[in-house]
């Protein structure tokens, strides 16, 4: 028993001795796997962050980074010559099976450059060769991010060397027992001593579709995907299909499992995304939302089947794509005139307009004020080196100004901190409330906006306001246009002046982004003098002002009317469901109706002509003016009318009108059309009735002056001392006298608004703007007569406005008219405006040709026929010698009159209004002609493309340059002539495509900024052209909020070479995302001398329409609004800039043994692997987000 005692406690102790062994050796071999492991984790780690640091070496191999003034901002370095090959990272030892992978470790450098050259550099191992050990990373490891596959074993990364003394690629080093530069030999001493290797592939998941946000459900309208064309959730993901057609992706399932709470319906979708999400960079999840928080989270999904991803589909996806949000506007190109205008040059040089954005920093640290999209305030830190626009400015701000002041709950600090704007009583119009533009610092009237450089040097420091960034971001050689020619006129006073047409491209921006129809006003002094300025609104305008005449019903005397001419060229003229407001015309000033006849003069026999004027005078006060209400709830007549350019009628005004008096001075209804040409029509036309003229004259007149051939009008008019005065017949019958004129004088034609009961606000005039003294309209304080057609006489304001009126008096009927179309009557002139939305150029005297007839044969008396048109393309030629009244006109050019300004020479017959001969009114400067015809054609600034225009038999073109040079394209400047591209295209004087559009509705991308009217000649904002002056915008501006501190996700780099994300990207906008996608990524191929990656979203612009370097399938589109449509969604989501990289990096740690020859004979201890999602700023070299995954196999 005791024996067997003894042996049984023997046997236990025997177990529990090797128990204990066996659990030490256990415990030693997890020790040293703890060990081996925490010394991989570190390996890589180490590793990973001298990638990064390689990386952002690579953005300095061309040249240093600027860091100011001796280099105070050592912390903020700022990259200022970026290349474009330079723009993206480089690419090494890639393969075509992988449009994503950018770069393998590899023995060859990823990158060289006069100053830096890449030190990740690899040895020729293969890491899918094993080692002594069996270890190897095949390519189907390799392939597990899912980004794509690697094709062979010789396409997947090699193994980089960890010794003592760093990395390297074993180059030169060699095996053996003994020695410090062997690979194997663990001597202390001996820094080649390798401890490791690592092996990497780098991913530019940049151009990938962000899942985390793309994609919306496909109940959801086609207008209410608009609505969220600015987020990648407007992204049609059943666009993306693998090569037999199957759909990878669907975007129920996603949305309803990502964005459970949130998709519950379209518009709480919508709200989701354009208050909550886009607000927070699309960085946080609703509560009862979900999400991928990693790319393994998004595999395990995909391969789950659970949330409507294919597999397949995952090459193309990402969960990490960031942007900055820093602007990174430049120039791109001088302009040809030089100075101020070297656009490109300039951009580094302190002080001027149109900087690279970024480089202007604030010199200290400091505390700015800012506001969120709610109007709530809000503070963020700026230290020494910071750029003055850290952040795009949201548009969503734009809600904040209302008709009737700031939003609710959006305080006056916001507003004037962001847009420089304060609500308070006008200066001009007595009652009315206006914006006033007072700057960002102060409550004062400020009269010039501030430069970002002018910005940075303020104290306490602050943002830049909404007009400073339009300004900065608008070439500035492409505002301020003079329209004046060699005049010294009034006109130049605003009209040079870039800062009024900022205000008014502003409210235009307000008006075209609020859904109502009232006209946004803003007042800003320039200069001492308050200028006010009204945004356009889809309401009509003030296009053309004429004098029609026929015998009284008294059959002594002739009756005047002068008729207005309204017209709303929006395409959707009439199309108002918001707020409209009551509309009126009015009129203030003098106009008479007067008669010319030549006589002899006495006691000059060497120069017998003189011309007799007789006239009759209607004056009318400015306040108030005679005015009459238009209709506001007729579809198609009063202020939802005139989608076509037309007289006013009895249908299109509130007032019941009467014929009026003799005596004249009151709106009212013209007598019926009639004699040769009746009308059936039962409308007639509304105008301003004027005072009758006797049908024979004796001696009565109102003034006498004498016009001689290369002499001046006498300083003493109406005599001249040594002449006596002209004699006038003892009877004259006006309707002989050659010709009937109208003179305006002191005067102003515009429509008004009721902004509130009883306070009326002009928005539109003949000519000129609303200021307090009027000093931009008609004024003429002698009332004096000259005669011709010379309406920009007095030195400071513009003089008067002449208008013949050329009736077949003899042959009319008492009371009725015999002008059917009032337009169109051969050879007549009427004064009319350019283009009605736009206060620029002043309008001229115009002569309308019937049916292109140059040589008209109808003779005097010889009644017109009904339905004859006129041509869109009108000329300002002089009359032809063969129209009834057209000697004293031909004239004009060289009667010598009008002073030095006007460059007149004696040359006697009929002279066109050319550059170098501007005689006739109302030629602007800058006026290039093109083609036979050196006339000039007001029309053809539609197009202002200097190409002939095969419109019937005009051969003419007119072409005005900004002030830097340039004469860009106006909105329908890309067509040939309208036979080529279908009726009416390419001329908004005819019902066309390229009209401009109103929204009356937020913007849903950047580029519906093309919408908004720019105050140049039928010009919109340009974002169709090479030339485009305004694409800084689209870099400058965005739709929402983002994030202060935190980058915004959901971007998509336009820089991307994924062919396949860039057409799911275009499905919305083209017929052809496809074809487009493919030769976008040619074209932006760094290998690409000739054009090559994008520097900034302007690039968008200037560089894919570049008529000889652009995208082909850009420039084959000839209409501005498709041009533009297609950069719709991109201009939105694109980032350019931010590279966005996932490194796939495997750590191993171990040695090679003391027999050791071979690359291969490394022996493993221990292995991590890391997926390390970055995105670093090209420009600034700064890390601005980063996400690390711990992979485990």
């Amino acid at each position: 028993m005791a024996l067997l005692i003894t042996l049984t406690m023997v046997t236990l102790a025997s177990i529990m001795l090797v128990t204990f062994i066996a659990m030490m050796q256990h415990d030693k071999a997890a020790t040293a796997s703890y060990s081996q492991s925490a010394k991989a984790k570190n390996l890589a780690l180490g590793a990973l962050q001298a990638l990064v640091e390689d990386l952002r070496r690579e953005m300095r191999k061309d040249s240093l980074p600027d860091m100011g003034p001796n280099n105070l901002y050592v912390n903020r370095p700022i990259h200022t010559n970026i290349t474009s090959a330079a723009q993206v990272p480089a690419r090494c030892g890639t393969n075509a099976a992988m449009p994503s992978l950018i770069r393998i470790s590899t023995n060859q450098p990823a990158y060289q450059g006069p100053l830096y050259t890449s030190l990740m550099t690899s040895t020729t191992l293969s890491s899918t060769v094993k080692s002594r050990n069996g270890r190897a990373i095949t390519t189907n490891r390799w392939s597990k991010p899912q980004l794509g596959k690697f094709p062979s074993p010789n396409t997947t990364p090699y193994w980089s060397l960890i010794t003592r003394n760093g990395l390297t690629n074993a180059a030169g080093l060699q095996f053996g027992a003994a020695g410090n530069g062997t690979l194997n030999n663990p001597t202390y001493a001996n820094t080649n001593y390798v401890i490791g290797r690592v092996a990497y592939a780098i991913y530019d998941v940049g151009g990938l579709l962000d899942i985390t946000v793309a994609g919306h459900p496909t109940s959801m309208t086609p207008e209410q995907v608009r609505q969220i064309e600015g987020t990648l959730a407007g992204v049609d993901l059943t666009q993306l299909k693998d090569s037999s057609g199957t759909k990878l992706i669907d975007p129920d399932q996603l949305v309803a499992w990502r964005n459970a709470t949130t998709s519950q319906s379209p518009d709480i979708y919508i709200t989701h995304l354009t208050s909550f999400a886009s607000t927070n960079g699309f960085r946080k999840t609703a509560s009862g939302d979900t999400t991928f928080i990693g790319r393994q989270d998004l595999i395990k999904a995909a391969q789950s089947g659970s949330v409507g991803i294919s597999t397949n589909a995952l090459p193309y996806l990402t969960t990490f794509s960031r942007e900055s949000g820093m602007p990174m506007w430049r120039p791109a190109t001088n302009a040809p005139a030089a100075g101020l205008f070297k656009y490109k040059d300039l951009a580094y040089t302190t002080g001027s307009t149109n900087r690279f954005v970024p480089l202007v920093r604030v010199n200290g640290d400091d505390q700015i004020i800012s506001y969120h999209s709610d109007g709530t305030r809000y503070s963020y830190k700026v230290v020494a080196g910071d750029p003055v626009v850290r952040k795009r400015f949201p548009l969503e701000r734009l809600k904040w100004l209302t008709r009737n002041g700031p939003k609710a709950g959006v305080g006056a600090e916001a507003i004037r901190a962001c847009f420089g704007l304060e609500w308070a009583g006008s200066n001009i119009t007595p009652g009315a409330k206006v914006w006033k533009y007072v700057g960002s610092s102060s409550s004062s009237a400020k009269p010039i906006l501030s430069t970002l450089d002018q910005i940075a040097a303020e104290s306490p420091r602050r943002e830049p306001n909404f007009f400073e960034l339009i300004q900065a971001g608008i070439l500035t050689g492409s505002l301020g246009y003079y329209g004046g020619a060699n005049q010294q006129l009034d006109p130049k006073s605003y009209e040079l002046k870039s800062t009024l047409q900022i205000c008014r491209i502003v409210a235009n921006i307000i008006d075209q982004y609020d859904d109502d129809s009232y006209p946004t006003v803003i007042e800003c002094p320039v200069y001492s003098v308050y200028y006010q300025i009204c945004g356009v609104e889809n309401l009509p305008q003030v296009n053309v002002f004429k004098t029609i005449c026929a015998i009284a019903n008294s059959g002594a005397s002739l009756s005047f009317y002068s008729l207005p001419g309204l017209w709303n060229p929006h395409q959707n003229a009439g199309s108002i469901s918001g707020d409209i407001p009551k509309v009126r015309l009015s009129f203030g000033g003098t106009i008479m109706a007067r008669c010319n006849w030549a006589t002899t003069l006495q006691g000059n026999p060497s120069s017998p002509e003189g011309i007799g004027i007789y006239g009759e005078t209607t004056t009318i006060p400015f306040n108030p003016m005679v005015n009459i209400q238009l209709k506001s709830d007729s579809p198609g007549r009063g202020a939802k009318g005139f989608a076509e350019a037309s007289p006013i009628t009895s249908e299109d005004v509130s007032s019941a009108l009467s014929g009026g008096s003799a005596s004249g001075g009151s709106w009212e209804k013209t007598p019926p059309l009639g004699g040769a040409n009746a009308v059936t029509e039962s409308k007639q036309y509304v105008g301003l009735r004027l005072k009758e003229m006797p049908l024979e004259l004796t001696t009565q007149r109102e003034g006498i002056v004498k016009v001689l051939n290369g002499s001046n009008k006498p300083s003493d008019f109406p005599q001249t001392t040594g002449y006596a005065d002209l004699t006038p017949p003892a009877k004259k019958d006006i309707r002989n006298s050659g010709e009937i004129i109208t003179r305006m004088t002191d005067g102003q034609l515009l429509l008004e608004f009721e902004q509130n009961p009883g306070v009326w606000v002009p928005y539109s005039f003949l000519f000129g703007m609303n200021t307090a003294d009027r000093s931009t309209w008609v004024s003429d304080p002698t009332k004096a007569f000259n005669s011709g057609h010379n309406p920009w006489r007095n030195p400071t304001h513009p003089a008067s406005v002449d208008m013949t009126v050329l009736a077949n008096v003899q042959q009319v009927a008492n009371g009725t008219f015999d002008q059917a179309d009032v337009w169109g009557e051969n050879g007549s002139l009427h004064y009319q405006k350019i283009d009605p939305l736009t206060l620029r150029i002043i309008p001229a005297i115009f002569i309308r040709w019937l049916n292109g007839n140059t040589s008209p044969a109808n003779p005097a008396g010889t009644p017109q026929a009904r339905n004859v048109g006129f041509k869109p393309l009108w000329s300002t030629a002089p009359l032809l010698s063969n129209l009834p009244g057209s000697s004293d006109e031909s004239k004009f050019a060289t009667s010598g009159y009008g002073g030095a300004d006007w460059n007149q020479t004696n040359a006697s017959g009929i002279e066109p209004r050319t550059t170098a001969n501007p005689q006739m009114q109302g030629v602007p400067g800058n006026i290039a002609n093109k083609g036979a015809n050196s006339s000039y054609f007001p029309a053809t600034l539609c197009r202002n493309s200097g190409k002939e225009i095969a419109t019937n038999s005009y051969s003419g073109n007119t072409v005005i340059k900004d002030p830097d040079g340039i004469a860009r394209l106006a909105d329908s400047g890309l067509y040939g002539s309208p036979s080529d591209q279908g009726p009416g295209l390419g001329n908004p004087y005819l019902n066309s495509k390229d009209r401009p559009i109103h929204l009356d509705r937020p913007f849903q991308s950047l580029v519906e900024l093309g919408k908004v009217l720019r105050d140049n000649p039928w010009r919109t904002l340009n974002f169709f052209t090479e030339d485009s002056p305004d694409s800084g915008l689209l870099e400058l501006f965005c739709l929402y909020e983002s994030s202060e501190n935190e980058p915004t996700s959901g971007r998509l780099d336009l820089n991307t070479r994924n062919e396949t994300v860039l057409a799911v990207a275009l499905g919305n906008t083209t017929a052809q995302p496809a074809d487009i996608a493919k030769s976008w990524v040619t074209f932006t191929d760094p290998a690409n001398t000739a054009q090559g990656p994008l520097l900034n979203k302007s690039d968008l612009v200037v560089r894919l329409f570049h008529s000889s370097d652009g995208l082909a399938e850009f420039k084959s589109i000839k209409l501005k609004s498709e041009r533009e449509n297609l950069l719709r969604t991109l201009a939105n989501l694109g980032q350019v800039g931010t590279w966005n990289l996932m490194i796939d990096l495997v750590a191993q740690t171990g040695k090679y043994p003391p027999d050791a020859t071979r690359l291969e004979d490394f022996i493993v201890e221990g292995e991590q692997r890391y997926w390390l999602h970055i995105a670093i700023n090209r420009a600034t070299e700064q890390i601005i987000d980063q996400q690390l995954e711990i992979i485990t196999e």
